[in-house]
């Protein structure tokens, strides 16, 4: 009597795994994502630029001291694809690319250059970041997929000033740049609140040293996305981007303080 019971329950067992295998999560049996997003954020950027010559250089604000819009536009791309039930990978791309001229109000020294009060500056500055994560879920159910997340930001940088001189065009063009990785881990939560609607939450945090590198990356993302058709979803969030770094490169020897906030509006294909 007891072997045809435990038969009956390994067989039961057995089933049980087949079918928390061949579930359907929130994120659908789609193997395939690719998203576009686009933001409306609040931006704050602030650098000091240092010299072996001058010194410890100016802390200032492209928005506070160069007029550059805290308000913009930008765009956010991200590519991701399922290998195996519980392992995703994923791609994320932005660029915030700004740049405004101004008479500034007081004087900046930025690497082995100073700029002068009332002088007329046109300041640019970059910011792209490519960011590649690895995705294990680490618990699945037909409403819920929680994920533990680890990978790396590729950070390139760029800021540039340049006084604007009347009937002599640019002078004294002051560049720092600095590019590398920063290290994160992280979570993310989906939650399946009907056949058409989905709550989303992502997190990724880390405060690290590489090489000449170090600081902080912060990067929260939380809202609901709606399934339009089989393949088509539209999602509406908040996002937080911050980092703040301390740099010892060549070309850039001191601090950024960059971060941006604001909703976003995702097109997704899934296929």
């Amino acid at each position: 009597m007891i072997r045809p019971i435990a038969l009956t329950a390994l067989a039961l067992a057995a089933t049980s795994f087949a079918h928390a295998d061949d579930l359907v999560d929130p994120l659908g049996d789609d193997r395939f994502l690719f998203a576009v997003g686009g933001f409306r954020s609040d931006f704050d950027t602030n650098i000091r630029v240092d010299s072996e010559r001058l010194g410890r250089g100016t802390d200032f604000g492209f928005e506070r001291d160069l007029g550059l819009d805290s308000t913009d536009s930008l765009a956010r791309y991200e590519a991701a694809l399922r290998i195996a039930d519980r392992h995703r990978i994923s791609v994320t791309y932005f660029d915030a690319t700004r740049e405004k001229s101004a008479r500034i109000q007081r004087a900046i020294e930025f690497g082995d250059l100073r700029y002068d009060v009332d002088l007329r500056l046109n300041g640019q500055f970059d910011a792209r970041v490519a960011e590649m994560l690895y995705h294990y879920a680490v618990y699945r159910s037909e409403r819920v997929r929680a994920e533990a997340l680890i990978g790396v930001h590729q950070l390139t940088l760029r800021a540039r000033l340049a006084a604007e001189l009347a009937g002599t065009g640019e002078a004294a063009v002051g560049v720092a740049k600095a590019s590398g990785p920063l290290p994160v881990l992280g979570t993310s939560v989906f939650v399946k609140l009907s056949d058409r609607w989905r709550f989303d939450f992502h997190a990724q945090a880390l405060e690290a040293r590489v090489g000449d590198f170090s600081g902080r990356v912060l990067d929260l993302r939380t809202g609901f996305t709606f399934r339009i058709a089989d393949h088509f979803d539209a999602g509406l969030y908040f996002n937080r981007f911050d980092l703040d770094l301390d740099l010892e490169k060549r070309s850039w020897s001191g601090t950024l303080d960059f971060d941006y906030h604001g909703p976003q509006l995702t097109l997704a294909a899934r296929f």
